[in-house]
């Protein structure tokens, strides 16, 4: 994790290309195996072709957390594989190992229709917070599926939500007229949804069917339907582009003049009684330090440019210091 922490502070400091990611792609789907193929042709010829591949079929399981620990992405693909997933190798509460990932500041792109269905929920159900798909991929609800609830018609299309900025192409439109068992849900009112079902005449549109969510414990984006299944090769390939610059923008703090707000620096870390913080800020500024569900633990502020801040009071763990709209990852031990 510490290769992670570094990793990312190289990037924010020295503008480090957004593509040096590490990323693990673990495929899931043993039902019809040639859209593996597809996506992981569209994913080679996208501007993030270098990736490590983990076969969860082969393997009979999800990769460990040691495994794990040395990637930054993790995209998980299903497929329109409902059945057997290794995701739900933990029941609802969802793969450890995956979990743990997440919570030591890795990042997840889950991909698959029907996913929820393999999971054991029926809709329309209400997730409980214990929930993977409530605590970490940030759904209240799953609610609908194409064709299952939709008087066996099928997805026609997904249309961009018009709250989202990010260069995603406006409207998918499929290989088949249609496709079945697309999921919608409600993301909770923290995250975002990125694409909903269409057009307009569509019986559920509206209902979405991806998302992003990301707090101090967890960032995880969502897609619903298969991407291998869009209509074209390089319409596949400028979706996977799209989903994937907006996740590690969205990350690295990086807005949409891709220029990065970098005004604290925060050591050392891992840190044991004190921490120093370095504030670029032209104002006096307020800081807080924040536990991994996001509780504030100590605040106050930032009156000099080299603040030393008293952390004996705190436990082991990893904490985020935040700074006007800055936000540091600390490792205290």
């Amino acid at each position: 994790m510490m290769k992670k922490l570094y990793i990312l502070g190289i990037a924010l400091l020295t503008g480090l290309s957004i593509n040096a990611q590490n990323i693990l792609v673990i495929n899931d789907n043993d039902n019809i195996t040639q859209n593996t193929d597809t996506f992981l042709a569209a994913l080679q010829g996208s501007d993030y072709s270098t990736y490590t591949y983990f076969n969860a079929i082969d393997s009979n399981q999800m990769p460990s957390s040691t495994y794990l620990q040395d990637f930054d992405v993790v995209i998980y693909y299903a497929s329109t594989d409902g059945i057997g997933l290794n995701l739900w190798d933990n029941g609802q509460a969802g793969n450890t190992a995956l979990k743990g990932f997440l919570t030591d500041g890795g990042r997840a792109w889950i991909i698959g229709t029907d996913l929820f269905y393999a999971g054991g929920y029926t809709n329309p159900e209400t997730f409980l917070s214990t929930d993977f798909t409530y605590e970490y991929m940030g759904l209240t609800s799953y609610n609908v599926q194409s064709y299952g609830d939709d008087g066996n018609v099928g997805l026609p299309q997904v249309d961009l939500n018009s709250n989202v900025t990010a260069n995603f192409p406006d409207s998918l439109i499929w290989t088949f007229s249609t496709v079945w068992w697309a999921d919608g849900v409600t993301v909770r009112n923290e995250g975002t949804a990125i694409y909903n079902m269409g057009p307009s005449s569509y019986t559920l549109a509206g209902e979405t069917a991806m998302t992003h969510y990301h707090d101090f414990a967890t960032n995880v984006m969502g897609t619903y339907f298969d991407p291998a299944l869009i209509n074209t090769d390089q319409k596949r390939i400028d979706f996977i582009n799209a989903s994937l610059n907006y996740f590690i923008d969205f990350d690295l703090g990086i807005n949409k003049n891709n220029t990065v707000e970098n005004l604290i620096k925060v050591y050392p870390s891992p840190a044991n009684s004190y921490i120093t913080i370095e504030s670029s800020f032209a104002k006096k500024q307020n800081y807080q330090i924040l536990n991994i569900a996001g509780k504030e633990m100590l605040s106050g502020n930032l009156n000099t440019n080299i603040n030393t801040i008293s952390i004996s009071a705190l436990s082991s763990g990893i904490y985020f210091v935040k700074a006007g709209n800055t936000v540091k990852k600390i490792i205290i031990e």
